[in-house]
Protein backbone atom coordinates (compact mmCIF):
# COMPACT_ATOMS: atom_id res chain seq x y z
CA UNK A 1 0.00 0.00 0.00
CA UNK A 2 1.29 3.50 -0.82
CA UNK A 3 1.88 5.98 1.83
CA UNK A 4 -1.09 8.65 0.46
CA UNK A 5 -3.38 5.10 0.17
CA UNK A 6 -2.45 4.37 3.81
CA UNK A 7 -3.28 8.40 4.92
CA UNK A 8 -6.68 8.21 3.03
CA UNK A 9 -7.46 4.89 4.98
CA UNK A 10 -6.69 6.07 8.10
CA UNK A 11 -8.05 9.03 7.65
CA UNK A 12 -11.99 6.99 6.92
CA UNK A 13 -11.19 5.71 9.81
CA UNK A 14 -10.95 8.74 11.83
CA UNK A 15 -14.29 9.78 9.86
CA UNK A 16 -15.87 7.13 10.88
CA UNK A 17 -15.15 7.57 14.31
CA UNK A 18 -16.09 11.38 14.16
CA UNK A 19 -19.88 9.91 12.86
CA UNK A 20 -19.84 7.09 15.51
CA UNK A 21 -19.13 10.11 18.31
CA UNK A 22 -21.53 12.47 16.41
CA UNK A 23 -18.48 14.77 16.05
CA UNK A 24 -19.80 17.27 13.60
CA UNK A 25 -17.46 17.80 10.52
CA UNK A 26 -17.42 19.39 7.39
CA UNK A 27 -17.38 17.23 3.93
CA UNK A 28 -14.32 17.34 2.03
CA UNK A 29 -13.25 19.54 -0.66
CA UNK A 30 -12.18 18.34 -4.32
CA UNK A 31 -8.62 18.15 -4.59
CA UNK A 32 -7.95 20.39 -6.93
CA UNK A 33 -9.94 23.33 -4.87
CA UNK A 34 -7.61 21.66 -2.10
CA UNK A 35 -4.72 22.14 -4.59
CA UNK A 36 -5.66 25.81 -5.34
CA UNK A 37 -5.93 27.03 -1.28
CA UNK A 38 -2.65 25.33 0.09
CA UNK A 39 -0.87 26.42 -3.17
CA UNK A 40 -1.89 30.39 -1.89
CA UNK A 41 0.76 29.25 0.87
CA UNK A 42 3.14 27.12 -0.44
CA UNK A 43 4.47 26.87 -3.41
CA UNK A 44 3.87 23.52 -4.06
CA UNK A 45 0.42 21.72 -2.28
CA UNK A 46 2.04 18.58 -0.34
CA UNK A 47 0.59 15.62 -1.28
CA UNK A 48 -0.38 14.32 2.39
CA UNK A 49 -2.44 17.63 2.97
CA UNK A 50 -4.04 17.22 -0.35
CA UNK A 51 -4.96 14.02 0.25
CA UNK A 52 -5.97 14.88 3.97
CA UNK A 53 -8.87 18.02 2.73
CA UNK A 54 -9.73 15.60 0.14
CA UNK A 55 -10.90 13.05 2.62
CA UNK A 56 -12.44 15.41 4.73
CA UNK A 57 -13.17 18.89 5.57
CA UNK A 58 -11.90 18.67 8.94
CA UNK A 59 -14.13 19.17 11.99
CA UNK A 60 -16.92 22.19 12.58
CA UNK A 61 -15.30 25.64 13.83
CA UNK A 62 -15.78 25.01 17.50
CA UNK A 63 -15.89 21.75 18.09
CA UNK A 64 -13.21 18.41 19.27
CA UNK A 65 -13.73 15.05 18.44
CA UNK A 66 -14.06 12.77 21.96
CA UNK A 67 -10.45 12.69 22.33
CA UNK A 68 -10.57 16.90 22.30
CA UNK A 69 -8.46 17.06 18.76
CA UNK A 70 -10.07 19.26 16.29
CA UNK A 71 -8.80 18.96 12.69
CA UNK A 72 -9.13 22.58 11.34
CA UNK A 73 -11.06 23.17 8.06
CA UNK A 74 -9.13 24.27 5.31
CA UNK A 75 -10.59 27.88 5.51
CA UNK A 76 -9.17 28.20 8.89
CA UNK A 77 -5.79 26.65 8.14
CA UNK A 78 -5.71 29.39 5.53
CA UNK A 79 -6.60 32.23 7.39
CA UNK A 80 -4.65 31.35 10.53
CA UNK A 81 -1.42 31.27 8.17
CA UNK A 82 -2.10 34.49 6.50
CA UNK A 83 -2.52 35.93 9.75
CA UNK A 84 0.61 34.83 11.69
CA UNK A 85 2.80 33.46 8.73
CA UNK A 86 5.88 31.15 9.57
CA UNK A 87 7.80 28.52 8.10
CA UNK A 88 4.64 25.42 9.58
CA UNK A 89 1.31 25.50 8.56
CA UNK A 90 -1.03 25.56 11.78
CA UNK A 91 -3.85 23.24 10.93
CA UNK A 92 -5.42 21.36 14.54
CA UNK A 93 -5.23 22.06 18.40
CA UNK A 94 -6.37 20.16 21.16
CA UNK A 95 -8.25 21.17 24.33
CA UNK A 96 -9.71 24.39 22.80
CA UNK A 97 -6.59 25.37 21.84
CA UNK A 98 -4.35 24.67 24.52
CA UNK A 99 -1.77 23.75 21.88
CA UNK A 100 -1.55 23.78 17.95
CA UNK A 101 -0.09 21.03 15.33
CA UNK A 102 1.38 22.07 12.52
CA UNK A 103 3.17 21.03 9.23
CA UNK A 104 6.34 21.47 8.07
CA UNK A 105 6.02 20.54 4.30
CA UNK A 106 8.99 19.84 2.07
CA UNK A 107 9.10 17.03 -0.81
CA UNK A 108 5.44 16.80 -1.11
CA UNK A 109 5.23 15.12 2.55
CA UNK A 110 4.46 17.13 5.86
CA UNK A 111 6.52 16.48 9.14
CA UNK A 112 3.74 16.95 11.83
CA UNK A 113 5.28 19.41 14.75
CA UNK A 114 3.46 20.25 18.19
CA UNK A 115 3.61 23.83 19.31
CA UNK A 116 3.08 24.84 22.46
CA UNK A 117 1.47 28.43 23.21
CA UNK A 118 4.35 29.38 25.25
CA UNK A 119 5.82 32.37 22.67
CA UNK A 120 9.17 30.24 22.87
CA UNK A 121 10.07 28.43 19.83
CA UNK A 122 12.43 25.91 21.32
CA UNK A 123 8.52 24.72 23.24
CA UNK A 124 7.32 23.54 19.71
CA UNK A 125 8.94 19.85 18.52
CA UNK A 126 8.65 17.49 15.91
CA UNK A 127 5.98 14.50 16.88
CA UNK A 128 5.53 12.76 13.33
CA UNK A 129 7.65 12.32 10.63
CA UNK A 130 4.78 12.40 8.03
CA UNK A 131 1.15 13.60 8.45
CA UNK A 132 0.50 9.51 7.64
CA UNK A 133 2.10 8.20 10.85
CA UNK A 134 0.27 10.83 12.46
CA UNK A 135 -3.14 9.86 10.93
CA UNK A 136 -2.50 6.10 11.40
CA UNK A 137 -1.38 5.85 14.68
CA UNK A 138 -4.39 8.68 15.71
CA UNK A 139 -6.73 5.78 13.55
CA UNK A 140 -5.31 2.84 15.61
CA UNK A 141 -5.66 4.54 19.06
CA UNK A 142 -7.61 1.88 20.53
CA UNK A 143 -8.36 4.04 23.76
CA UNK A 144 -8.68 7.36 25.41
CA UNK A 145 -5.14 7.09 26.58
CA UNK A 146 -3.85 5.81 23.60
CA UNK A 147 -5.33 8.71 21.66
CA UNK A 148 -3.97 11.08 24.02
CA UNK A 149 -0.23 9.71 23.69
CA UNK A 150 -0.35 9.74 19.88
CA UNK A 151 -1.70 13.58 20.22
CA UNK A 152 1.50 14.87 22.72
CA UNK A 153 4.01 12.39 20.36
CA UNK A 154 4.71 10.20 23.38
CA UNK A 155 5.65 7.09 22.54
CA UNK A 156 3.86 3.87 24.29
CA UNK A 157 5.90 2.11 26.25
CA UNK A 158 6.17 -2.34 25.35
Amino acid sequence: MSELSELSAAIQAVVARWTSENTEHMPPLSSSRVKELLETLTDEAPEDAVTLYSETGGIAEGHMDDNLFSLWPLEKVIAEARATPGKRIEFGDFLIDSHRYSLACSAGRSEVWINAHSGDPSDDHRIFDSLTEFFVKYANASSEDAAFSVLHGIEEQA
